[in-house]
């Protein structure tokens, strides 16, 4: 027997809860509804106080961080701090250097529509500006001055009930105090964000002692609530009548019970409905995920009107794309490797071919006596034993070094010695599992688009290794300036990659993952290749080890 056929239907289950949920209720509501109807109320309120004060505070504290942002832009103006330290007896150089800080201060104080007025205050007298700049000999004993001077942050403070804003004017090196800034604020900054009060019989207090906002149907007995704002030594006190929070006359019982009523035989019949669209979206479902199980990847879900079920509507297309997505990169890859592979196999045919050759060739030079042609050959015959390395991809990377040490030496002898080459190996690198043949075309491209460029200057070629945690690190470094030339100091993008360093870029992030690979940085002291691995050994770190050859 189907193990389905004993299970009940979606459509029924919600049909039964439905009729269970929705009449209990009916039998207790009636005798609760007073009590919950008066508390919900003054919980509904409380809430909503609450919330309007915390909306309050936000859009204060938003106020007065734009009038402190607007402040900080004047203070940290480059301009102004000149300005500042010009000699005041200067007219004509002080005349110039104020029509650049003007406009500046103006747009500022238009910008802003908190601000009433600004002022500057300096230890000079300038003839210039004179409704804004002014001597600080004028403020220099009050309190607030004072306390500017003392902090490199804004300071808000009352003077009766007009609130001012002020900051020091400090350059950033030397470090110094050139002036202060001060903006008287307007009423609005307040006045404009307690409309919000307008229903609640409310009175709004500044740290506990200066009056704001009355509502005019506020009473003596209020529930009181004090909030932070963003001065630090600044708190709203917010004082809202209690009879704010009851309701002036009670619920009756009948008319909450009959209105149950209604709404239970009201929602009876868009429960019916919505059930019924409900459940046909759900089979709908059910059905596309059975094709998904039968081995079809095309189905594509369609939207569906409840939220919740679209959301999984769409996850499960996004599934399925990521599912044809990873399916084509797995093949994608398989294929890649497959071309790298063949590609580093043609590339040994003929290298294998002319070891074989050279071989011949040393005998004949050591017969003969000529150690030239013979060190030449011995050097090759290293080179292409190496690169052969029996076919293997991998090898260590002790194996890599001699290939590239034999590859060096040809060119030493090629360039009549005329560059000079340091080894910085470290010993932990050496028994490295690494890609083989991936040394040998940075070092090609460091002598021919490299040293062969220089004109005047010895030549230097670099081959380091060491661990970086789990990571092995080769690099490759040249002391010629032809990349530089051309593209100044930066990092060369890797379309410009060439052949060989293209394909060893490729090969270690087919290997190793996209976080690895090669990485061609210049400079004016020259150009270095690093090449980045996963390495067999982790938790090791060490400096590279001076080998010179």
């Amino acid at each position: 027997m189907d193990r389905q056929t004993n299970k009940t239907s979606i459509w029924n289950r919600l049909r039964r809860a439905f009729l269970i949920v929705a009449i209990l209720p009916v039998l207790v509501l009636g005798g609760y509804m007073v009590y919950s109807s008066i508390r919900f109320v003054r919980n509904e309120r409380m809430l909503e106080v609450d919330k309007l004060m915390e909306q309050n505070v936000a859009d204060l504290n938003n106020r007065m961080e734009q009038c402190e942002t607007s402040l900080l832009y004047v203070a940290s103006n480059y301009s102004l701090q000149e300005f500042l330290q010009m000699d005041e007896t200067k007219y004509i150089e002080v005349n110039q250097a104020s029509r650049n800080v003007a406009p500046m201060l103006y747009n500022v104080l238009l910008s802003n529509q908190y601000y009433k007025k600004l002022r500057i205050y300096s230890d000079k007298h300038f003839s210039v500006m004179d409704d804004l700049l002014k001597k600080s000999d004028e403020v220099r004993d009050e309190e607030w001055y004072q306390g500017t001077i003392e902090t490199s942050q804004s300071r808000w403070w009352f003077d009766g009930n007009n609130v001012f804003l002020s900051r020091k004017i400090e350059t950033s090196f030397p470090m110094k105090s050139v002036g202060v800034i001060r903006a008287d604020i307007k009423e609005r900054l307040f006045n404009g964000s307690f409309q919000i009060f307008s229903d609640v019989p409310v009175r709004i207090m500044m740290n506990e002692s200066t009056s704001l906002y009355q509502s005019d149907d506020w009473e003596d007995d209020y529930y009181t609530r004090t909030i932070n704002l963003l001065p630090d030594d600044w708190t709203v006190t917010y004082r809202i009548s209690r009879d704010y929070f009851f309701p002036n006359s009670l619920i009756s019982v009948a008319a909450p019970i009959i209105m149950i009523l209604i709404v239970l035989l009201a929602s009876l019949l868009v429960i019916h409905i919505i059930l019924k669209n409900l459940t046909r979206e759900v089979n709908n479902l059910v059905g596309q995920v059975e094709k998904v199980k039968a081995g079809d990847l095309d189905v594509q879900f369609t939207p569906l009107q409840t939220r919740e079920l679209d959301i999984l509507s769409s996850s499960m297309n996004e599934m399925l794309e990521r599912i044809r997505q990873l399916i084509q990169k797995v093949y994608q890859d398989e294929l890649n490797q497959k071309d790298l592979e063949l590609e580093l196999l043609r590339s040994k045919i003929s290298p294998h071919f002319l070891y074989n050759n050279l071989s011949a060739i040393n005998w004949l030079a050591i017969e003969k006596g000529e150690d030239e042609i013979y060190e030449i050959t011995t050097q090759m015959a290293t080179f292409y034993r190496t690169a052969l390395n029996k076919g293997k991809t991998t090898d260590r990377f002790q194996t890599e070094i001699t290939n590239a040490k034999a590859y060096i030496s040809l060119q030493l002898m090629s360039h009549d010695h005329s560059f000079e080459v340091n080894y910085s190996i470290a010993e932990e690198t050496l028994d490295m599992v690494i890609p083989t043949f991936i040394l040998q075309p940075l070092i090609e491209n460091a002598i021919e688009h490299g040293i062969d460029q220089l004109r005047g200057k010895k030549g230097y070629l670099e081959i380091r290794s060491w661990m970086d945690g789990e990571d092995l690190v080769l690099e490759v470094l040249d002391n010629g300036i032809g990349l530089y030339e051309k593209m100044g100091t930066g990092i060369l993008d890797e379309s410009k990659y060439g052949y060989g360093t293209g394909n060893v870029n490729r090969r270690i992030r087919l290997i190793h993952g996209e976080e690895y690979g090669l990485t061609i940085m210049v400079n004016e002291g020259g150009t270095t290749s690093r090449l980045r691995l996963k390495a067999d050994k982790a938790g090791i770190s060490s400096a590279p080890q001076e080998i010179v050859s």
